[in-house]
């Protein structure tokens, strides 16, 4: 109360600063103690006196201090004391008034970073309409302090998850690009302003404004330069990396999927699904973004073939040696199934999956694993691999025929069982595989 006293008597008589400074400062460094002592400053009517200050003073430290107290205020998630004081829209008219004060920036951008991730649906919708992207990316584009750059980029990656295109015209992609092209940066940073472009790329309309802005390229190079980095942090960044290139993958414009041809996007997927020392979530990545190639045309799928991005998806789904220190994580297979499944829609996987004998890989999934999606996605594979008619016998032998009719009279999810029909409608195209297909009971799981 009294450091609230003193801050309304500063800014109303406009004299000596310190009043002010150490005011604010006093309610920060406090806020610093607990939760219950940010809660006894918001419950005393803070966030709005220290909106009042955001507003009134032109004092780069005390405007310091006040955004300081809105973070700590921020990250225990009283959006609506926000909402309600009206700091929302001094916030943001602070990150367009710092004017090289970089810790000013950076509190003021820490707050909106907060913010982004309280959970108020009314929060994100607010600072974008006050145009918030638009002083986050003019922040990015005048400054050189680490600290701030990361925190606006990790600002930006939350608010643009839903609102892409505002980013987009607020100019956010080439000064995110900007900051990837920086090998000088943390991890971290980088890893910050990956993820604003991998949540960007989620927008089909802006995957070729992306790609014109070279961001192939800019990811591949981040990739590149992140091979031998064996720090936990590294896989962070080569996680969000890969996941800005699987969106991309998922392209409508024919022309820039060719554009993931031009670059090493296949050398670093097929490198990184192999790498075994990784985390999962890199792996996943660098599968889904086969998966999302492989449904385009059989002219992709023959370069995912030649690329040979076959062995390492079958590797992961349990085929062959194993080549990692633990079994892989149920996305992670589920994604280099689903790869599978696009890939066998093509000739050439198929003849390979005869002659790697990794069929029954595919059928293992489709009996044991207990993901139905899992299970999806197999049954899907088999009965696409079923197309290339030698394939039939080995997928309808007694073992086959028996995962088949087990999944038909067990499975609850309609999708596996939809999946199974298919393949059984597949194989039985071969006259000979018919009779081992109903003495493996096939009839009862169809009748059933």
């Amino acid at each position: 109360r009294a450091a609230a006293r003193g801050i309304e008597f500063e800014i109303g008589k406009k004299g000596e600063p310190a009043l002010l400074e150490n005011s604010c400062g006093a309610l920060l460094n406090v806020s610093h103690h607990s939760p219950e002592v940010v809660r006894m400053i918001v419950e005393h009517g803070g966030v709005g006196v220290m909106a009042f200050v955001c507003e009134k003073s032109a004092n780069h430290r005390a405007l310091s201090y006040a955004a300081g107290l809105l973070m700590n205020v921020a990250a225990l998630g009283f959006a609506t004391e926000f909402l309600e004081s009206g700091a929302l829209l001094r916030l943001v008219a602070l990150c367009d008034w710092y004017k090289g004060h970089d810790h000013v920036a950076e509190n003021a951008a820490g707050t909106i970073l907060n913010l982004s991730m309280s959970g108020d649906a009314n929060v994100i919708p607010k600072l974008v309409d006050a145009g918030v992207f638009t002083q986050l990316v003019s922040i990015l584009g005048t400054t050189n302090k680490e600290s701030v750059l990361c925190t606006v980029c990790g600002a930006i990656r939350n608010l643009c998850q839903l609102f892409q295109q505002k980013a987009h015209d607020a100019g956010a992609i080439p000064a995110l690009l900007i900051v990837c092209k920086r090998d000088s940066l943390s991890d971290t940073t980088v890893t910050a302003a990956c993820g604003a472009i991998r949540n960007i790329a989620l927008n089909d309309s802006l995957r070729s404004k992306l790609i014109k802005a070279d961001a192939v390229r800019v990811l591949n190079d981040v990739l590149e330069r992140n091979i031998n980095n064996v720090e936990p942090s590294g896989d962070i960044l080569l996680e969000n990396a890969l996941g800005a290139l699987r969106n991309l993958a998922a392209a409508s414009d024919r022309s820039v999927i060719g554009r993931l041809f031009e670059d090493d996007t296949l050398v670093h997927t097929v490198r990184f699904l192999s790498d075994g020392s990784r985390n999962d979530a890199v792996a996943t990545n660098a599968a889904g973004l086969v998966a999302n190639l492989a449904v385009v045309d059989d002219e992709v799928r023959n370069g995912l073939n030649n690329a040979q991005v076959l062995r390492p998806l079958l590797s992961l789904c349990g085929w062959g040696k194993a080549q990692r220190p633990t079994p892989p994580s149920a996305p992670l297979v589920e994604a280099a199934v689903c790869a599978l499944r696009g890939m066998c829609l093509n000739g050439h996987t198929r003849l390979h999956l005869h002659d790697l004998s990794a069929l029954t890989t595919l059928l293992a999934l489709l009996k044991s694993h207990p993901h139905a999606s899992v299970q999806m996605h197999a049954a899907a594979a088999i009965g696409n691999a079923a197309l290339y008619p030698p394939n039939r016998p080995k997928l309808a032998d007694a073992a086959g025929s028996r995962v088949l009719s087990k999944t038909l009279l067990k499975s609850k999810s309609d999708n596996v069982c939809v999946h199974s029909v298919n393949a059984v409608i597949a194989l039985c195209a071969t006259e000979s595989c018919v009779p081992t297909m109903l003495d493996g009971g096939v009839m009862r799981g169809l009748l059933s």
